[in-house]
């Protein structure tokens, strides 16, 4: 339908306002040039900057890494006592072996000193009595 202007209006059979369709929306006189136009977009909310909320924030975070710092610290300790067990044990050892190794030349020492030696000739005979006179002084 047109107006007496000659431009096209909407139907007012379906009780709606009438609304020119050739009119500007900025020059109805309702909305000022002026006022910014309103997004439907929503707009991400701001994080409240209180006092209270953030120093609960942080003290969060700060026990947090302290926490995190005590089991570094934890698992450090337990790390160095598994290092001074192995260190011992590996000193054990070696004191066995050690003591392993002085019972068989012990008991080599032992068998030489068993060992006659009448039938030997004497230039080799001088050095078996000589060896057992060290064997003799080594042991006691």
């Amino acid at each position: 339908m047109t107006s007496d202007s000659g431009n096209y209006t909407t139907s007012a059979s379906d009780n709606l306002p009438q609304m020119n369709l050739n009119d500007d929306p900025l020059d109805e006189p309702d909305q000022p040039v002026d006022d910014p136009v309103e997004e439907d977009t929503p707009k991400r909310q701001r994080r409240k900057k209180s006092g209270e909320s953030s120093s609960k924030g942080k003290e969060a975070v700060a026990e947090s890494i302290f926490r995190i710092e005590q089991e570094k610290m934890t698992q450090f300790k337990k790390a160095e006592q598994r290092k001074e067990t192995m260190m011992s044990l590996k000193v054990e050892r070696e004191q066995a072996y050690k003591e392993h190794l002085k019972t068989i030349e012990r008991q080599n020492d032992l068998k030489i000193l068993c060992e006659k030696h009448a039938h030997l000739d004497e230039p080799f005979k001088s050095i078996v009595i000589q060896q057992k006179r060290e064997i003799c002084a080594k042991w006691g």
